[in-house]
């Protein structure tokens, strides 16, 4: 059975044979991201615990190449509908 989104037109066929058909997404390329190794972002070359920062810490701020993805914000990420990543100070 098939139909149009309003309803209007309805095609009714019907087939003594049937298959299985499987329909895959095609894929699409994605730019190359840097996972490992990059600076931590705080200036100084030392590295903060991130255990001593609580949530009143984390200020997000957008996602730029090469920031390391461990540091991605989800639930901002999730409110702003882009990448954001934390920056504490």
């Amino acid at each position: 059975r098939l139909s149009d989104p309003f309803g209007m037109c309805e095609l009714t066929r019907s087939f003594s044979a049937y298959d299985t058909l499987v329909v895959i997404p095609r894929t699409v390329p994605l730019p190359a991201l840097r996972l490992a190794g990059e600076a931590s972002g705080y200036g100084d070359g030392r590295q903060r615990s991130l255990a001593l920062a609580g949530e009143d810490d984390i200020i997000p701020r957008g996602y730029r190449h090469g920031d390391d993805l461990r540091r991605v914000h989800w639930r901002s990420t999730a409110r702003y509908g882009e990448l954001m990543v934390r920056r504490e100070e």
